[in-house]
């Protein structure tokens, strides 16, 4: 050992360099692994550029204090072996536990956060991810876990970013088979309280879910609504099927409202209104228009006399004005509805009165007497009521002299009490039969 040490200063004193080479151009020895010295390679150490420590041992640290460029790919970590299968890897880390820290030693205002790319959990059972690590802080902002899908993120070359998708299309594009969406989680570690919100949307909708208020839907938007069907303009005007609202709320189409509306009053009318404004005026508390000259009540309020005149019919209001309506329109159409009726009405009589009925007896039962309608069509020359009793003996035989509708009443001494069966006897034809109750 001291003969090398001697061997080895006087190569530092003349040459004051050792060279490490391979015989083949490429640096790389065909016929041997990276690292494998051979007989034919030629070490040259410069004693100011590499100081090497604790030549005694293999497994002493050794430091370079220069570049050190490897021109073939390079395997780290305990299980690393000869002919490693390094495949298209430059670099191969290799062991149960893999970590490449950045440590900055920086120092006084200079930036010196210490970071780790961190492969998999070090814990049994543990997750497998790729995870980037911020040291000084003790915590883990970006993980990746084993067995996410492609695209799970991507980022495209113009800056756009990607969920589930290699072509995003605006800056931010998120894409799913079924709903994608957005969760907006609020958790209690501000002292606020937990709420969650959905923004999401699919075929049907797009929607915001209420999730913690029973995953109600206060807001959708149906596919193929027109545009501007909700317009918020800057000034907090909103419209309804129009992008300039000019008032707080503008709806350009007819609207329905299926419960009361309530209007606030107006101590003073307003100077400048505009044409068919409606207000509730405080001072009086009616109801008033804007005619685009002035203000007047509203039809209906502050009426104090009305006629009719043929079909004109004159209002005068409390201000003293006078509206002329001609109802005429308004006539013409209530007397085509009644037409229509009396039309209705005599097609329905001619459907019931086209054949003889018999109608079941009022009261049943009866104590006093009793009414039995029927009707007997005109052409019917003989029409009688007969009672049976219930052994199906003639009790009662009434003559019926009227044609269409009429009343046969039994008195109350006509028959005693019990069950009996009445018949409607035309031209010699019994058309049916019916049951009432004589009480004592």
């Amino acid at each position: 050992m001291r003969h090398f040490y001697i061997t080895f200063l006087i190569t530092l004193l003349f040459s004051n360099s050792i060279l490490i080479a391979q015989s083949n151009s490429t640096g790389r020895n065909e016929d041997t692994k990276p690292g494998i010295a051979t007989a034919e390679d030629k070490i040259e150490i410069k004693a100011d550029d590499v100081f090497v420590t604790d030549r005694d041992s293999k497994t002493k640290d050794q430091q370079v204090i220069d570049d050190y460029i490897v021109t073939g790919s390079l395997a780290v970590g305990m299980d690393a072996i000869l002919n490693e299968n390094f495949g298209f890897n430059t670099i191969l880390l290799k062991e149960n536990n893999l970590r490449i820290g950045f440590d900055d030693t920086s120092v006084g205002t200079f930036p010196a956060n210490d970071w780790a790319l961190v492969a998999n959990s070090t814990a049994n059972e543990g997750t497998n991810y790729f995870a980037i690590e911020d040291v000084t802080a003790g915590r883990i902002p970006f993980i990746v876990m084993a067995g996410a899908p492609a695209d799970a993120l991507n980022i495209a070359a113009n800056g756009n970013v990607g969920l589930n998708t290699s072509n995003p299309l605006l800056e931010f594009h998120i894409k799913d088979n079924d709903t994608p969406g957005i969760r907006l989680e609020q958790d209690n570690t501000s002292g606020w309280g937990e709420y969650i919100w959905d923004v999401a949307g699919n075929e049907t909708n797009f929607f915001i879910r209420d999730v913690t208020g029973g995953s109600n839907l206060p807001f959708k938007i149906r596919p193929g609504a027109p545009n501007n069907s909700f317009y918020l303009n800057t000034n907090g005007n909103i419209g309804f099927g129009t992008s300039s609202p000019s008032e707080l709320l503008h709806v350009t189409q007819s609207a329905r409202i299926d419960s009361s509306l309530i209007l606030g009053t107006y101590n003073t009318l307003p100077t400048a209104p505009d044409a068919g404004e409606i207000v509730l005026d405080g001072a009086d508390n009616n109801m008033k228009f804007y005619n685009g000259t002035s203000w007047t009540f509203l039809s209906g309020q502050g009426l104090t006399n009305a006629s009719l005149v043929g079909t004109v019919l004159d209002l005068v209001l409390a201000d003293g004005q006078t509206i002329s309506v001609d109802i005429s329109p308004l006539i013409q159409d209530l007397e085509d509805r009644v037409t229509a009726l009396e039309q209705q009405i005599s097609s329905t009589k001619d459907y019931i009165y086209s054949s003889a009925r018999l109608f079941q007896n009022f009261p049943n039962p009866f104590t006093d007497q009793t009414s039995i309608p029927v009707f007997i069509p005109s052409d019917i020359s003989k029409a009688h009521l007969v009672i049976y009793d219930i052994k199906g003996v003639k009790v009662k035989d009434y003559t019926i002299a009227e044609r269409e509708y009429s009343n046969v009443v039994i008195a109350n001494g006509d028959i005693q009490g019990g069950t009996y069966f009445y018949s409607l006897i035309l031209d010699n034809t019994e058309l049916e039969s019916k049951i009432l109750i004589k009480l004592d």
